[in-house]
């Protein structure tokens, strides 16, 4: 059977990266008076949370490398689990509508 513990740690790991990595357009957001800071301090604390809550759940199996058939899910898994994961922005700085987006406007509202 195939064991999904070690693909959960590396997608945790590379999620909060992604998520830590939000602080950049938060601070150059700050620094130009943009409002939109607001969405990536949120978006950014939320994705560091999941990400740190899947390595975390999924720390324990980790002992051996990956197989064949836990590579190819990882990969497929990380393609399809980041994009959906942050907010996309355009490049005249408005926000483009995602999934994040539309989560966040429900919330706000």
């Amino acid at each position: 059977m195939l064991d999904l513990r070690p693909v959960g740690y590396v997608i945790g790991l590379l999620v909060t990266v992604l998520g830590a990595t939000m602080i950049l357009p938060l601070i150059m957001d700050l620094f130009d008076g943009n409002p939109h800071w607001q969405v990536f301090a949120i978006t950014g604390f939320l994705t560091c949370l999941a990400g740190v809550f899947l390595a975390i759940a999924c720390v324990n199996g980790t002992g051996d490398g990956l197989t064949i058939q836990q590579t190819f899910l990882m990969t497929t898994s990380v393609w399809s689990i980041l994009p959906i994961s942050v907010p996309c922005r355009s490049g005249s700085g408005r926000p483009m509508p995602g999934l994040s987006m539309r989560f966040l406007r429900r919330c706000r509202d």
